[in-house]
This record gives C-alpha cells, sequence and structure tokens, in this order.
C-alpha cells in the first residue's frame, strides 16, 4: 500500500514554537512553506512533510495520537494526518512556481476526532480476500471520502475483480456492479460534484440494489435473485486519482 509520496518540489520547515494565549484554541505551531519549483501545475496532492511528531510527543507539545493537532492554510482548514514521526498533507491544487505556507498547530482544542487515510501518488490499497468479506446477496457497503468525478471513466473506488465494482463510470457518475463481467446489477449515480461524500450500496431489502449519495437515494436496480459472486481475488481500494483520502469505509454483510 502506498500512503504518501512526496511532491517533485523544495518543501520547507520552519519550527516555531512561540507560546501563545489562545488556550482554547492551540499553545505552539509549526509553519510548514511547500514551494512548487516546476512549470506544472499539481492537483489531488499527498505531500509527506519531515516533521518529527514523535520528538514533539516526547517533548509534551502534543498527545501520542497526534490528535490534538490543525493545521491550516491561512483561515482554511486542510486535510492531514500525523504518520509518526511525519506529517501528511492533501494539497487540492499547487500552481506552477507557488509557495503555500501551512500553520501545523500544536496542543490544539478542540482535537481531532480521527485522521482520514491519503493515498499516495498512484496508489491504492489492497486487500486479500476473506470468507468473511463476502457480499452474497445481503449487503451495505459504505464509504466516505473526497471523490474526483471529473478524474475520468473507470477509476475505482471499490473493486473485486468478477465480483463488487463502486467507481466514477463517467464524469459526474458513479456507478454500483455486481458481478462485473458475469451476471450484472447495476446502478447509477449520476450528477455527483468533486467533493466530500458518503456513497452508500446497499441490497437491505433483497430485492433492489440501490445506490445513496449522502443519505440521498440516488437509484435502484431490482436483483432478480442475483448474489454477489464468491471468489478469492483481492479487494482494491481507492486509487489516489479519484479518491486522494478516505475518512472510512465500512461494510455490513447480513
Amino acid at each position: 500500500m502506498k500512503k504518501y509520496l512526496p511532491l517533485i518540489s523544495l518543501v520547507l520547515v520552519f519550527l516555531l514554537l512561540p507560546l501563545v494565549a489562545f488556550a482554547d484554541s492551540y499553545t505552539y505551531y509549526v509553519l510548514v512553506g511547500v514551494y512548487n519549483n516546476s512549470s506544472t501545475t499539481y492537483t489531488n496532492l499527498p505531500l509527506l512533510v519531515n516533521i518529527n511528531n514523535t520528538q514533539l510527543f516526547n517533548l509534551g507539545y502534543i498527545t501520542s495520537s497526534g490528535l490534538d493537532t490543525n493545521l491550516l492554510e491561512g483561515a482554511t482548514g486542510r486535510t492531514y494526518s500525523t504518520t509518526n514521526p511525519k506529517l501528511g498533507i492533501f494539497v487540492p491544487t499547487v500552481g506552477s512556481y507557488q509557495k503555500r505556507i501551512y500553520d501545523y498547530r500544536l496542543g490544539y482544542s478542540p482535537p481531532q476526532t480521527t485522521f482520514p487515510l491519503i493515498v499516495g501518488v498512484g496508489g491504492n490499497i489492497t486487500i486479500l480476500d476473506d470468507p468473511d468479506l463476502e457480499l452474497g446477496g445481503n449487503f451495505t457497503v459504505e464509504q466516505r471520502g473526497y471523490i474526483d468525478t471529473s478524474s475520468g471513466s473507470n477509476k475505482n473506488l471499490i473493486y473485486k475483480v468478477g465480483a463488487f465494482r463502486v467507481y466514477v463510470s463517467a464524469a459526474g457518475n458513479i456507478t454500483v456492479t455486481m458481478n462485473p463481467g458475469g451476471s450484472e446489477v447495476t446502478v447509477t449515480a449520476s450528477n455527483v460534484y468533486t467533493g466530500i461524500h458518503t456513497i452508500n450500496a446497499t441490497t437491505m431489502d433483497e430485492t433492489n440494489l440501490k445506490i445513496f449519495v449522502d443519505e440521498v437515494e440516488r437509484g435502484s436496480t431490482a436483483l432478480g435473485g442475483v448474489a454477489v459472486t464468491d471468489n478469492g481475488n483481492i479487494w482494491v481500494l481507492i486509487e489516489n486519482e479519484v479518491m486522494p483520502y478516505m475518512e472510512y469505509i465500512k461494510i455490513w454483510i447480513r
């Protein structure tokens, strides 16, 4: 699994640890400067910054989980995660020869509840086949994260070859297919904009395959007695170019 890949650019970290008077917000901060030294504009970019979070914990600046932190660009919160001893940052876009400054706040309150999983450039997550992950005919699969629905066609969010697939099938369209290439059952949600979404695919009523986007039903197709094929293929989750970070995935099998 690839989690992060640094940008081929100069990344400067300026460690400034002044005590400030805002006890309810943060106590210390680190300024992180990112400079794109190429003529290429990058989008959906994961960065890995050499900040020693382990030492910051040892010195008492943050807790061991790193959840008492925050990351801002100006007044805008940015998606990030602490990976001891480093800092992962999701950059939506950085233009040619552009510099960005991030404010990494320590001792932050209220703390984060969790961190997203940020996937490296060209990366994904693979999970070996498991008998407990065979979906059958009555299941719910839910995934939440940033989805770039303009990234092109056939971009996978979840894929088990010959069994189950959730993917961007065309610009603005998210499709769920049971048994791709076999006894297919397919449903599509159209006009889904790029952004953070919760995608829910379910056969909970054991009659229809349904897709929900942000808790709103967007499509339904009759199952016709079809169940997901049980095979030994691996699961592939979230391709970086279509879902650069994920907050969670949940699977219910009944």
